[in-house]
């Protein structure tokens, strides 16, 4: 989780005009170009093959790069879109523990990607996930992280941006919610650090409880949604309105 977060933020920031005046997009995604430093902190790596938008949506150009990271609707157009796709093999190959390409795989399955997408409609899921990886509580969360795979893996115009990726990885990645339809209210648990989620809620890090609203969510499914907040600082016993009114946050309901 923390190696697919920090490389869809890294992505998320180059598919932003914040890079420099346009977007820039790398175009030879995969998990050689991932590099870890001594504290596991992921660096996105080799930018040879890397564009600058200039202002524009898309460029022209012939993609490029490893076997079974590539994005099959790619013509003579390159845009974040063939980023997105070869983040979703990464994706893929993070809960699996399976290589994006593997000539020794059944024909139909040497392309992980389509392995994968195969599997999902089969509701073989279960079935190809690495079984260290998905013991016990991280079963959903696992789940959940192959439905965003999925979205990356599908069709160019349907996949999300890397900004929405990004966002949803880093609230799986350290956020526990307990929703309750009887309330409507929604629990907060920090899995590490609360100032490592500064960034993302915002001060005060005590702030534990949300009011949602529910409705669905493609990514979560039936869930309360955070349109408008008010969070809840134990520590003072105090609201602190509109906290969270740039941002909007998916909830997992209770059955």
């Amino acid at each position: 989780m923390k190696i697919a977060a920090e490389i869809a933020a890294a992505l998320a920031y180059m598919h932003s005009s914040s890079t420099s005046n346009s977007p820039i997009i790398h175009l030879n995604v995969n998990s050689k170009r991932i590099l870890l430093d001594e504290n596991y902190t992921a660096r996105l790596a080799y930018f040879r093959n890397a564009r600058i938008l200039h202002g524009k949506t898309h460029v022209e150009g012939t993609v490029r790069g490893l076997s079974g990271y590539l994005d099959p609707e790619s013509t003579n157009t390159l845009s974040e879109k063939n980023d997105i796709y070869s983040f979703g093999v990464v994706l893929v190959e993070l809960v699996t523990s399976q290589k994006a390409f593997c000539e020794e795989r059944h024909e139909a399955d040497k392309h992980l990607a389509s392995f994968f997408l195969r599997s999902v409609e089969e509701s073989r899921l279960d079935q190809i996930l690495d079984g260290e990886i998905i013991k016990g509580e991280n079963l959903g969360t696992a789940k959940k992280v192959a439905g965003l795979a999925k979205r990356c893996l599908g069709s160019r115009n349907e996949r999300p941006s890397m900004k929405e990726v990004a966002t949803k990885l880093e609230v799986l990645r350290f956020m526990e919610w307990h929703y309750s339809a009887a309330t409507g209210m929604a629990k907060l648990n920090f899995s590490q650090s609360p100032k490592k989620t500064d960034n993302l809620l915002g001060s005060p890090s005590q702030a534990q409880v949300l009011e949602v609203r529910r409705g669905f969510d493609e990514f979560f499914g039936s869930c309360g949604i955070v349109t408008a907040a008010e969070l809840y600082d134990s520590s003072a016993g105090a609201y602190h309105s509109g906290m969270l009114n740039q941002i909007q946050i998916s909830v997992e309901a209770d059955n």
